[in-house]
């Protein structure tokens, strides 16, 4: 209850920070009553995901000794001890209130986390979607694996919660036109983790797109002032690294049992998405764009190629998180070719038609995990939960199937497809 307190009194002072009092974009605007909605599913999933790490025994769950370890190593080691706003915080608590480290740490992610959740609903509806698939993309948000396992080993989330939420805050500033919080918050993004700096060229298209007739040279310093900023930090901080780093790709393939694990971490991060969003972006590329459909376009191809050969070629792909911080263009390119679909199973379908639908969709899910679980992904080197990653894993390789069979067969479906990216990209 405690807990749930301070996630309100966060949120208090959140809303003014991204503006649910003020947040007027030339696409509507939102209420507080919105907040609701959003606030219940967030939580929801955040209690799931806590009942999941405990049924699975995560890290959470680990002794204090382990803990303390944990932290020593995250403040000492190069580059962990030049990433502050997860240690620092767990260190002032510890010593001067005497807080233990574990309890610290989970209190600061889940918190996080719900913040994330919030602002993610804001930056949907900044993206023009409306309450009920806004609150969809929520959903699809914190069930994504780096979520709602966050704290599984082997993804040992630690500063990647204040990455992913300081990019949606920046992004959804770049969308309102507030160009100086925008880059403020994508600085720091990058002070939180290095690896945000992939998401700069989306970062800088986007402010190149809606900065509109802004003088060139404000345009410039929009633009460029967080890399330049964060790379003055970077130069005085940075230490020779791992002389290895580059030699990860190898690594991560050097056998048939490493390959599938990789491979399985990079599926995982994104599941059935990582197929439609993709169709969807395929389809945006002929069409007439508007600045936030640009924005989803480019910021996609713009990044999520360039993080997915940085995590396969210099880290340990095991670690599923690392996949992840594209999400803010992948899901929304995702609930583009979701909305059609669900209006095309709604609108053509009968209710006899839907529950055998349904129920075709429950048994190919089981035939695919007895598929993952028995031949493809029968075992993990190292990944806690093992069980729940291939349920999880069946149902995310059945909705892909079935998304993708719907579109190939269905010339309905197609066309309410084509409808609805005529009314987004307008």
């Amino acid at each position: 209850m405690s807990y749930l307190i301070f996630c309100l009194a966060i949120l208090q002072k959140y809303d003014i920070i991204i503006g649910v009092s003020v947040y007027n974009c030339q696409y509507g605007s939102l209420t507080k009553r919105e907040i609701w909605a959003p606030l219940f599913i967030t939580i929801l999933f955040l209690a799931l995901s806590l009942i999941l790490h405990k049924l699975c025994n995560s890290t959470m769950w680990q002794d204090h000794d382990m803990w303390d370890y944990r932290l020593k190593v995250h403040v000492d080691a190069y580059p962990f001890g030049i990433r502050h706003f997860t240690s620092f915080p767990i260190l002032l608590m510890r010593d001067y209130f005497g807080w233990p480290v574990r309890e610290t740490f989970f209190t600061l992610q889940f918190t996080l986390a719900f913040c994330l959740g919030i602002s993610f609903y804001y930056y949907l509806r900044a993206l023009n979607f409306d309450k009920t698939w806004s609150n969809v993309g929520l959903v699809l948000l914190l069930t994504a694996y780096p979520i709602m396992g966050a704290h599984f080993e082997p993804v040992f989330t630690w500063d990647d919660f204040w990455t992913y939420l300081f990019s949606v805050i920046a992004f959804t500033f770049i969308i309102r036109r507030r160009f100086i919080y925008a880059g403020l918050f994508f600085l720091l993004g990058c002070l939180a983790r290095e690896q945000t700096i992939f998401l700069f060229p989306a970062y800088a298209l986007g402010v190149f797109f809606y900065s509109g007739d802004i003088k060139w040279y404000k345009k410039i310093i929009y633009m460029f002032s967080p890399l330049l900023l964060w790379g003055a930090y970077y130069v005085n901080v940075a230490k020779v690294g791992d002389p290895n780093r580059f030699k990860y790709l190898t690594l991560n393939f050097k056998s048939f049992e490493w390959a599938r694990d990789n491979v399985f971490s990079w599926f995982i991060s994104f599941g059935f998405m990582w197929l439609i969003s993709t169709m969807a972006w395929f389809r945006l590329a002929d069409h007439k764009k508007n600045k936030r459909a640009s924005l989803v376009f480019w910021g996609f191809i713009l990044a999520v190629p360039v993080n997915t050969v940085f995590t396969f070629w210099m880290t340990l792909a095991r670690e599923t998180r690392i996949f992840f911080p594209p999400f803010i263009f992948v899901i929304p390119l995702a609930l583009v070719l979701l909305i059609p679909f669900f209006k095309y199973f709604s609108t053509y379908y009968s209710t006899m038609q839907k529950i055998s639908t349904s129920t075709l969709f429950a048994m190919i899910c089981l035939g695919s995990y007895f598929l993952i679980a028995n031949i493809v992904f029968p075992e993990f080197m190292y990944r806690q939960g093992p069980d729940y990653c291939q349920i999880w894993a069946a149902v995310n390789l059945t909705a892909a199937f079935f998304i993708f069979a719907y579109y190939l067969l269905s010339r309905k479906f197609r066309s309410l497809y084509g409808e609805f990216e005529n009314e987004w990209c307008k």
